[in-house]
């Protein structure tokens, strides 16, 4: 062989001819052929690649092992192959530097390879099986609830079955959009999560669709790609999402990492610590409520007595449940805890406590406390929440029913004149009748029956001390209207009067007996006159010069009580008036001004004359026992008839020439006749007989001492005149003489 050699200038400046030697050497090829270890996994999955892995060979195991002066470096292909030639012959060591795409790095003892001359020497004489990466992952995702924020069920609820169905799209996409643009899934699987709300792929299986990929060592692998995972069904006690969360996690092979794994998109979390994941499922427990309408105990309705009110009263509901629950509020309750408190209210034409913020569990309700119209009842059941929604109402047989505070009322009746709870003269204040009506706002239940506002509901009357009252249980809640229907005897119905009395204590009565609540009547009143009459004539006249004025009687009290007179007391037995006789014009009454006595008993006693007529001891008992009674004591018969007071004459007969009363000669004295003349203003009776003014009342005659008279009380008191009108025997009638007396 002839070469001919330049100068490094480039032209031909010297040219000349060299030997050379060459010595020829035996050579061969190497191949390689990759192939994935599990096709399973890789085929038809762009995330996996057989280019680009890179083989070095080397000259000693210790180089290969170290990875130190490759000899010759064997790149891959889009099908796996790779060749290097002319290569001398002798022993290699064939080591894998870099694996390609989606691929682990071969690990295993480096392959020895013998390079023949002239010939291709295929690496591990065969193919090179490499692993295909997958995530190692545990946890697909966790649940954990939404209001207590912790991976636990509420109440009766678990996080346990909940089912997440996942698909897995070869290939790296960015929403789950494009993954279903791409086509259908290639595999999709259900997970079910356990009690801790967890999906564990490595743990557990699907619980549906299609088989799992798996390692070469049957453990389940997830291979690079696209996963998109959401929630198709809730657990016991909660809500499937009406858009559930669509979790979409990129499983991509980064040859920088460890594991040649990196997560894009949602992180899968690990059971250490579930928090930092952002593949949690917030689960919305479900969650129902509980309604108790509360009712009347009388009236068998949602519907309060009287001036009550079924608003206020509270019920306690306790968590009976496995596990802790999560109020409206947002704070747990433990087991065997109250949870919440609900409280009646107004809805509608009925009253209600009600709840709908009772996740799925089971509880407890009782009445812990009533208002202050009601009595706290012993209603207490047990409830449960099984359905999203779902109200228990406890109502109509099965409501909640309280009794109405029940108390009394008590009235006083008082004499108007006095302002006191006592009667006057023979009245009484007792059986003095109170009619009470419904004055609330509400109809009310009185022993059995039911009364609207304004009707009627029963009377009840004073005892001796005018007092009226009900039982102390007796009248709900409310306000009454106390009215007098029937006056006690000796008073007047007072139709004016009534009172509003609010009975709001349980088992009390409520006074309204005080002097100004009390009910005032006016005692009936009346008043007596007596007419006086002369007890001979029986009239009410007077004889002779007397006058029937001017005649004092007392009135004393012979009730049972004390009377006012003039706004004075009196009591029994002591003087209550004074009255005094007058000519009215027609009679000679004695009287006192209308209404002056009160209703009862008195005496009449006749205790001071005038001079002209005897006090003859007159005493009457009357009765007023009527409103405006007049008792007169002449429309009785019973007169107050005096006696007259009576005197006599006496008068003496004497001789005219001598001036003795010695008659001379046969004359006498005795026999003279002498006739009294009624000389007074009115008529006198004497001996019985009655006789005008200017008639002769009586006559006389002397005796033989010539003395003539009446007797001490022949004449009534008045004025006379006597005169002779026949002489006695021997003597001239003295005509002319005359004389008046009185």
């Amino acid at each position: 062989f002839y070469f001919i050699v330049y100068s490094n200038g480039g032209d031909q400046a010297q040219l000349g001819l060299n030997r050379i030697v060459v010595e020829w050497e035996n050579i061969g090829h190497v191949d390689l052929q990759k192939e994935s270890a599990n096709h399973e996994i890789s085929d038809n999955n762009s995330c996996y690649s057989l280019k680009g892995a890179e083989y070095g060979l080397y000259a000693s195991r210790d180089d290969a092992i170290n990875g130190k002066d490759p000899v010759r470096t064997l790149t891959t292909d889009e099908g796996g192959y790779a060749k290097e030639e002319n290569l001398k012959c002798g022993t290699y060591y064939a080591k894998e530097i870099k694996p390609s795409p989606g691929y682990l790095l071969d690990e295993n003892e480096p392959y020895v390879v013998t390079v023949k001359p002239n010939e291709t020497t295929r690496v591990n004489d065969y193919t090179v099986k490499e692993m295909p990466g997958d995530d190692p992952i545990g946890v697909l995702v966790a649940k954990k609830d939404a209001d207590s924020g912790e991976f636990k069920g509420q109440g009766d609820g678990t996080l346990f079955g909940a089912e997440f169905t996942c698909e897995f799209y070869p290939g790296y996409f960015d929403s789950a959009d494009a993954a279903r643009a791409s086509g259908k899934p290639a595999r999709t699987w259900v997970y079910a999560t356990d009690e801790k709300g967890v999906v564990n792929i490595r743990r557990d299986h699907p619980v549906a669709g299609d088989p799992i990929y798996l390692d070469n060592y049957g453990n389940p692998a997830f291979p690079f790609g696209t996963y998109i995972y959401y929630e198709t069904k809730a657990p016991t006690g909660y809500l499937l999402p009406d858009s559930p969360s669509m979790f979409v996690t990129r499983v991509v092979y980064d040859i920088t990492q460890p594991s040649h794994t990196r997560i894009e998109g949602d992180v899968f979390p690990t059971e250490g610590n579930l928090g930092t994941s952002t593949t949690i499922q917030k689960e919305k427990a479900v969650y129902g409520g509980v309604t108790v309408e509360k009712r009347d105990d009388d009236l068998k309705e949602s519907y309060a007595q009287g001036d009550a009110t079924l608003e206020g009263i509270t019920y306690e509901i306790v968590n009976r449940s496995y596990g802790s629950v999560v109020t409206s509020d947002g704070v747990v309750h433990a087991p065997n805890t109250v949870c919440e408190q609900i409280t009646t209210r107004k809805d509608g034409n009925r009253y209600i406590a009600t709840t709908n913020k009772l996740p799925y569990g089971d509880y407890e309700i009782y009445e812990l406390s009533a208002n202050n119209s009601y009595h706290k009842c012993d209603f207490k059941r047990e409830f449960s929440i099984r359905e999203n929604g779902e109200q228990i109402v406890y109502q109509n047989e099965n409501a909640s029913y309280d009794s109405v505070f029940r108390g009394g009322l008590a009235v006083g009746k008082i004499d108007r004149e006095r302002q006191e709870h006592i009667a006057r003269g023979d009245a009484t204040l007792e059986n003095c009748e109170f009619s009470i009506f419904n004055a609330s706002t509400a109809d009310v239940v009185v022993n059995g029956n039911r009364y609207k506002p304004g009707e009627w509901i029963m009377a009840i009357n004073t005892n001796a001390d005018g007092i009226a009252q009900t039982p102390s249980n007796l009248l709900p809640y409310g306000t009454y209207k106390v009215k007098e229907s029937a006056e006690p005897d000796g008073y007047l119905l007072n139709y004016d009067w009534s009172t509003l009395v609010e009975v709001h204590e349980d088992g009390k009565i409520t006074d309204a007996t005080s002097v100004a609540q009390s009910a005032p009547n006016q005692v009936k009143r009346g008043d007596i006159s007596v007419v006086k009459a002369d007890a001979e004539l029986g009239e009410s006249y007077a004889q002779g010069d007397a006058t029937l004025e001017g005649i004092t009687y007392e009135i004393t009290n012979k009730s049972r009580q004390a009377v006012m007179v003039d706004g004075k007391v009196y009591q029994p037995g002591e003087v209550c008036d004074r009255i005094t006789t007058r000519y009215d014009g027609t009679r000679v009454i004695a009287k006192m001004p209308e209404h002056r006595l009160a209703y009862g008993t008195y005496t009449v006693r006749e205790v001071k004359s005038n001079g002209t007529y005897l006090n003859d001891g007159y005493e009457k008992t009357v009765t007023i026992d009527d409103e405006n009674q007049h008792v007169e004591l002449a429309d009785l018969l019973v007169w107050s008839e005096d006696t007259v007071c009576k005197g006599g004459v006496r008068l003496g007969k004497a001789d005219a020439e001598t001036g003795s009363n010695i008659a001379l000669g046969g004359a006498t004295l005795g026999g003279a006749e002498f006739c009294i003349t009624n000389k007074s203003r009115n008529d006198v009776v004497v001996d019985g007989t009655r006789y005008k003014p200017g008639e002769v009342c009586k006559v006389i005659y002397t005796e033989r001492d010539g003395v003539a008279q009446t007797s001490a009380n022949a004449l009534p008191y008045g004025t006379y005149e006597v005169h002779e009108t026949k002489a006695p025997l021997g003597y001239l009638i003295n005509s002319k003489w005359t004389r008046t007396f009185q």
